[in-house]
């Protein structure tokens, strides 16, 4: 007999670099996915998660080292995630003081 519990599991397949589940749930393997070339030479991004109706992208990135990104722009909302490593960001909005 199943528990009530078994009702509402469901699991990604171990080929699956991605799955969006009934209720919105999005798991993601990153370790599945290919690093692809980003805004520069020396960068590289796993795209997380694209909203294209509220234009919002989340991203995991890498960038070689002493990279400079560089100027460029943004679409919509950005999202980044950079799990190691630095990453300096220069604009021309001078920084609100808390």
């Amino acid at each position: 007999m199943n528990s009530s519990h078994d009702r509402y599991t469901e699991s990604i397949g171990d080929s699956q670099a991605s799955k969006r589940f009934a209720d919105g749930a999005v798991i993601v393997r990153t370790e599945q996915m290919p690093w692809m070339p980003w805004a520069a030479p020396g960068t590289y991004c796993k795209v997380l998660h694209m909203d294209r109706s509220h234009v919002k992208t989340t991203l995991m990135i890498k960038v070689d080292a002493n990279t400079p990104l560089g100027k460029h722009q943004h679409m919509g909302d950005a999202e980044a995630y950079l799990l190691e490593g630095d990453f300096v960001l220069r604009t021309s909005t001078p920084r609100s003081s808390i």
